[in-house]
């Protein structure tokens, strides 16, 4: 056994004791960071019930000194190993564990799709994670993780209604761009907050809203969640996303702070 991976079987023999003890079927006991792991502890976790929060950005900042220093290569490509657990069917989602990366769920997915370390390489191309994968990573897979995918993680009746609205769509356009999607703004409460939005009411606290604004507005707010479902079924490659949480479960054991819990939909424009 993997030395560096020790730590995460007692953690997991612990919890299979438990649940012999008092058996749990939906306890989704979060496996955090996940940086250095064994191939067998993947078949374990789900097994187990786990769900995984990872930080992406770990390859791209360390994989080339720990190749060198600690890991040795084939263990420091092999960090974080998302491609293994997404085969596995397994729940993850990707945190920043700020300030260790930043808090940018585009660049969090951009590091899981391409594993490209500081030195311009590829490390551990088996575990790339899809482009699908990576956005549920920050949007319904991580509501879930926190057990609040009845509140947030997709675009349904009865779910907070605020997401971002992206200048692309981070499934379909090329995976070395993700990072560089613009945002154009947001929708919170029914409010249009464009990113160059004017400075507020001072009455109202409101953005002063520009009159294509209110238009966009306006047909935002037409598209109800019944249309919203229609285009989901017509394109998978939007997954009718409502929130967009960055890895919110790492607020349980880490010091990232409280759960962004925002919204993530490709342009709205092409949907027309």
């Amino acid at each position: 056994m993997e030395r560096n991976s020790l730590g995460r079987d007692r953690l997991l023999n612990t919890l299979e004791e438990n649940l012999r003890r008092n058996p749990r079927y939906d306890h989704r006991t979060t496996i955090v960071h996940f940086a250095v792991s064994a191939k067998d502890q993947v078949d374990r976790i789900k097994k187990l019930g786990c769900v995984v929060s990872a930080n992406s950005y770990y390859v791209r900042a360390l994989a080339d000194n720990y190749s060198r220093v600690g890991l040795g290569p084939e263990r420091a490509d092999e960090m974080v190993r998302l491609g293994d657990v997404e085969r596995a069917g397994i729940s993850y989602s990707l945190h920043s564990d700020m300030p260790m990366a930043p808090a940018d769920p585009l660049f969090l997915m951009w590091c899981g799709i391409n594993r490209i370390t500081t030195s311009g390489r590829v490390a551990g191309e088996a575990q790339k994670i899809s482009r699908e994968g990576a956005l549920r990573a920050v949007t319904l897979d991580a509501a879930y993780s926190l057990k609040m995918e009845k509140e947030i993680g997709s675009i349904v009746t009865d779910k907070l209604a605020n997401f971002t609205i992206l200048g692309d769509n981070p499934i379909t356009c090329d995976p070395m761009v993700v990072k560089d999607v613009s945002v154009w703004g947001t929708v919170h409460e029914g409010r249009l907050l464009p990113v160059n939005s004017k400075p507020t009411d001072q009455v109202s606290n409101r953005p002063i809203l520009r009159d294509r604004d209110t238009e966009e507005l306006a047909r935002i707010r037409r598209l109800n969640a019944e249309q919203l479902l229609q285009i989901e079924s017509k394109d998978k490659s939007v997954l009718g996303l409502r929130s967009l949480s960055l890895a919110a479960d790492t607020s349980r054991s880490c010091t990232c702070g409280s759960p962004l819990v925002h919204a993530l939909v490709a342009a709205l424009e092409s949907h027309d």
